[in-house]
């Protein structure tokens, strides 16, 4: 299946392995964005870093994106990208490596600008601003969508503004406080090249019990069945791919 929206969307057994060359085509060294766990657990980080081997382009992996990634965290990945030089980025693992690898892209392509360029609003900044790198997301979740939309969503620390009054007698001032966390999409649109997609599931996902509770199968990862709608009556996705309705084998817990 290949669909075009405007992101090419590939999804298949083997699918990273499969479509190798798509990866390549985007550049000649590459950033791999990802979290600290889940990728390698899965498979989905070694399949990325196969399929780049097999195409002999280099990369180097930033695994430090946490859930709902901070602007300081995109920064940092900045940096690694700008010091190796790296030409596009692949975010692999769930909404948080997939959103961070697009505004970790724009900033790499604007190595001139700070921070807040991720907010700008001035249509005539925006436009005049380097395209962002190329981005090829890998994604490990059902639900985020990340992997076929322009947004990028970051925590990012709102400060209030200071405002001074000057009188007569006295000056006084409103100071501001220690910052708001929010979490809020950057203001460019960042569309990825290419979703590679596949299923991946963890190694110890397939020792896991399954149990039939509140109409279907679900996972646990303790021995103890818990309920979750969302899943019930998931195909169980196998490592290789395949995808079988759970019948007490494998697990249909997506990570």
């Amino acid at each position: 299946m290949k669909l075009y929206m405007p992101t090419k969307v590939y999804n298949e057994k083997g699918c990273v392995r499969q479509h190798s060359q798509e990866l390549a085509a985007l550049g000649t060294k590459a950033l791999l964005v990802t979290g600290k766990h889940s990728s390698r657990v899965n498979g989905s980080l070694q399949d990325v870093k196969d399929a780049l081997n097999r195409e002999q382009v280099p990369y180097v992996v930033f695994d430090g994106i946490e859930e709902n990634p901070s602007v300081e965290t995109v920064m940092r990945a900045t940096a690694l990208g700008l010091s190796e030089k790296v030409d596009f980025v692949i975010g692999i693992g769930g909404g948080s490596p997939m959103d961070a690898s697009k505004a970790i892209a724009l900033m790499i392509a604007n190595p001139e600008k700070k921070a807040d360029f991720l907010y700008e609003t001035d249509a005539a900044v925006k436009q005049a601003a380097n395209k962002a790198l190329p981005v090829a997301a890998v994604p490990t979740t059902a639900g985020t969508g990340s992997e076929v939309t322009p947004y990028a969503i970051l925590t990012r620390i709102v400060m209030p503004k200071i405002e001074l009054t000057t009188a007569a007698a006295s000056e006084t001032s409103t100071e501001a406080k220690a910052g708001e966390l929010v979490k809020q999409s950057i203001s460019h649109h960042i569309f990825p090249r290419a979703c590679i997609g596949g299923f991946y599931v963890s190694a110890d996902c397939f020792q896991n019990r399954l149990y039939q509770h509140g109409g279907g199968y679900v996972s646990t990862s303790g021995g103890e069945p818990f309920k979750h709608e969302r899943y019930a009556l998931q195909p169980c996705l196998q490592r290789d791919g395949s995808a079988d309705l759970c019948k007490g084998k494998g697990c249909a817990r997506f990570l």
